[in-house]
């Protein structure tokens, strides 16, 4: 149950989070951002960000997985071998978070 939690909280971050949302992404890379209030940067990273950058590292076209915690957030940066590729690359993310 709490891994389809964490799956169905990061889908939901991925697919946006309103107007207050920070800048995007660098070009040729997707950001997926979770959020859990309260939580230490230790647990964030074990529960979140660990789980996350698994679940998304081996994807086809992913260049680079870049992640990091911080009290209540995980935020994951993926690059795309190439421009072009970012919208499969966001697709298999959100299809490999949902499956986590």
């Amino acid at each position: 149950m709490r891994r389809r939690t964490l799956a169905l909280a990061a889908l939901a971050a991925f697919i946006g989070c309103g107007g207050d949302a920070p800048a995007g992404p660098p070009p040729g890379a997707v950001r997926i951002t979770v959020t859990w209030p309260g939580a230490s940067p230790e647990a964030v990273e074990r529960e979140l960000l660990t789980p996350l950058e698994d679940a998304t590292a081996g994807l086809p076209g992913v260049a680079r997985v870049d992640g990091r915690a911080v009290e209540s957030v995980a935020v994951i940066e993926l690059a795309a071998r190439s421009p072009a590729a970012v919208e499969r690359l966001a697709a298999a993310a959100r299809d490999a978070i949902t499956a986590a």
